[in-house]
């Protein structure tokens, strides 16, 4: 399978510092969400998505960790990096 990607000419430099969406009506966005009890029928099994999750991929495969701690250490990296910026932004304008 041949993997093709498209490159837009918004500049990300540009959205950080304007707070705009340079891609206003350009942009499609596709949100998966993960399963749910009816979807899976006889496959759900509740201790498995209390404890894992219930993203398809992380539900699907027998050894989840691994996707696991890569989504948890990306997912707190991210809202620390947020946390901080909200913290310089609130002390400067209050």
């Amino acid at each position: 399978m041949k993997i093709q990607f498209a490159l837009c000419g918004s500049s990300a430099r540009k959205l950080r510092k304007g707070h705009a969406n340079l891609l206003g009506g350009r942009g499609i966005r596709y949100e998966l969400f993960g399963f749910s009890a009816s979807e899976l029928g006889s496959r759900f099994d509740l201790t498995r998505m209390l404890n894992h999750g219930y993203f398809p991929r992380i539900y699907s495969i027998s050894t989840p960790e691994r996707l696991l701690n890569s989504y948890v250490s990306q997912y707190l990296k991210d809202e620390v990096a947020a946390e901080g910026l909200l913290y310089v932004l609130t002390t400067k304008t209050g």
